[in-house]
């Protein structure tokens, strides 16, 4: 495949004329598995929301995967809510239940280890190490 290279903790491939940064090592990763979506299907998207619990402080863990894909997409990726609280009332508030032919979803939270994708929605959930492992591996199968 692609020759990753070790810097400062992060792991640093040039992929389609494209810098890509994993927090992973790559090896590590063949192992976790992710719904098959195609960049191209997310591009025919009207919007694309990432939606969170600010509570879970998941902030630094979706950094890189929103610095690897943002260039690649069409639709913006808008930061969104899972539920309501004070930290959240200048975000929309979505969850699966807002997933449309046009508008996908990805909710991201504590909990029970898992990603689950329906009907436009994907769910990732687990502690910080599991979904950065997860955007790691979405990352790649997005972009190579």
């Amino acid at each position: 495949g692609y020759r990753f290279v070790g810097n400062n903790g992060n792991w640093i491939a040039n992929i389609n004329n494209k810098q890509i940064i994993l927090s992973e090592r790559p090896d590590l990763l063949e192992d976790i598995s992710v719904p098959e979506i195609e960049l191209n299907y997310l591009n025919f998207m009207n919007k694309i929301y990432l939606s969170l619990n600010p509570e879970d402080k998941m902030d630094s863990t979706l950094y890189l995967f929103a610095q690897n894909i943002l260039s690649n997409l069409n639709p913006k990726l808008i930061r969104s809510c899972i539920n309501d609280s004070a930290e959240c009332k200048e975000m929309p508030l979505k969850s699966c239940k807002d997933a449309t032919n046009t508008i996908f979803v990805i909710i991201v939270e504590r909990g029970e280890k898992g990603i689950d994708y329906k009907e436009n929605c994907l769910t990732i959930k687990g502690d910080a190490e599991i979904i950065v492992k997860y955007f790691d591996k979405l990352t790649l199968e997005l972009l190579t």
